[in-house]
């Protein structure tokens, strides 16, 4: 289950589900951000609107959510394909890029390496 898999040891997780798409509200998206710890979303809002304010220098929940990234679920992953499929494959490299950038931004210096998020495609 996911709470299973989210839960460190013996430790339960309350999941705290949210969707951020180009129906949420702006103004919403960093409490999201902030405050979830399941986030669902889509390639076009992670290229458009998640991924350019967690790169940038402004502070941004964003950036604390893509610290903590450990499950990428690709839904209908059969039909990224073709230029849609490049370009998905290119927002998901910048992804992992902005992950990698945000945990070594909160471990400031610490000899942690980058935990890359775990791939799964249904």
């Amino acid at each position: 289950s996911l709470s299973h898999a989210l839960s460190s040891g013996h430790e339960k997780v309350l999941l705290r589900p949210a969707c951020i798409d180009g129906d949420t509200p702006h103004q919403q998206r960093e409490d999201i951000a902030r405050e979830c710890n399941v986030i669902l979303t889509n390639p076009d809002t992670l290229h458009a609107a998640i991924l350019p304010i967690a790169g940038s220098r402004k502070k941004s929940g964003y950036r604390d959510l893509l610290s903590k990234v450990k499950y990428i679920v690709l839904d209908e992953s059969h039909t990224y394909e073709g230029s849609f499929g490049a370009h998905v494959s290119l927002v998901f490299s910048r992804l992992i890029r902005l992950c990698s950038i945000s945990q070594a931004a909160l471990a400031e210096g610490a000899s942690n390496s980058f935990q890359m998020p775990t791939f799964i495609a249904c």
